[in-house]
């Protein structure tokens, strides 16, 4: 059986690369972006914000589109921008080099199936930092085995009262 990596790098990742120059000129992008930040806005004002500022992690962020909204938040210390298309990657990282560009998003190219992989980032007890907030946005129906995705959403997430952890566990019959 092909695993979510080899089927999403044989199929998406080429088209999404082949993209990912174009890809901010699309208006329904930028639409559903805003939409998405409006609707993670909202839910971050009533989230626990602790010392320093939110860690997000967004799987599947393109060119960054998404992050940009969100690293503008004031209780946001960081994003960790994730993509499995190296073309979307290039994007976002000269976006970022731009005057006035964000400073706290951090673009890695990897389809991200594994809570400790050792592309992420180590928090501040020098293990794989853990996320106060996970987001995916017009990504996951791309994806051909969505059970290791989300099984790293969930482990890769900061236990607080936040969100329904355990619930998406038992789901997933990791509880």
């Amino acid at each position: 059986m092909a695993s979510a990596v080899s089927n999403l790098h044989s199929g998406s990742n080429s088209r999404f690369n082949a993209e990912a120059k174009s890809w901010d000129a699309r208006p329904f992008v930028h639409e559903a972006s805003q939409g998405a930040a409006n609707a993670i806005a909202s839910k971050l004002k009533d989230a626990p914000v602790p010392e320093g500022g939110l860690q997000i992690l967004e799987i599947g962020c393109g060119t960054g589109i998404l992050s940009f909204l969100m690293a503008v938040h004031p209780n946001v210390r960081q994003i960790v921008a994730v993509d499995a298309a190296d073309g979307m990657i290039d994007v976002l990282k000269q976006k970022l080099e731009k005057d006035g560009a964000p400073k706290n998003i951090l673009p890695l190219a990897l389809l991200l199936e594994d809570p400790e992989d050792p592309q992420l980032p180590n928090g501040d007890n020098g293990k794989k930092q853990k996320f106060d907030v996970i987001t995916s946005h017009l990504v996951l129906h791309h994806i051909p085995e969505l059970e290791p995705v989300l099984r790293t959403m969930i482990l890769d997430r900061k236990r607080s009262d936040f969100t329904p952890r355990r619930r998406w566990m038992e789901l997933l019959g990791t509880a």
